[in-house]
C-alpha cells in the first residue's frame, strides 16, 4: 500500500526535510507520491519550489480548509467522503471542553 499524499514539514527533528525528501526521490516507490511541504520554515516560496519541487506548498500556521483543498486537488476523486469524515471528527474533538 503506498500513501496518495505525502505532507512534509522541513523542520523535523532527526530527518529534516531536505534528508527525507532526498531519500524520498531515491525510492522508486515513493518518488511518484506528490507532497505538500507544510512548514513555517522562513524560506521563501520560491526557493521552496526550486529545492523540492513538492506538489504544493502551505505555510504554517496552517488554514485547515486550504490544506484539505490541496489534498482533494492532489489525490482526486474517491476521497472527499474520507477528508470531510476526518475534518468532521477534527471539528469534534475541538469542541468538547
Amino acid at each position: 500500500m503506498h500513501p496518495a499524499v505525502i505532507l512534509l514539514d522541513l523542520m523535523m527533528p532527526g530527518m529534516d526535510g531536505w534528508d527525507f525528501r532526498n531519500e524520498q526521490m531515491r525510492d522508486p516507490q515513493l518518488a511518484a507520491v506528490p507532497v505538500v511541504i507544510v512548514s513555517a520554515s522562513g524560506f521563501s516560496r520560491e526557493t521552496i519550489e526550486t529545492q523540492f519541487r513538492p506538489a504544493a506548498y502551505v505555510e504554517k500556521p496552517i488554514e485547515r480548509t486550504e490544506l484539505l483543498g490541496v489534498i482533494r486537488e492532489l489525490v482526486g476523486s474517491g476521497t472527499p467522503a474520507d477528508l470531510d469524515a476526518a475534518e468532521g471528527t477534527r471539528k469534534t474533538k475541538r469542541e468538547r471542553p
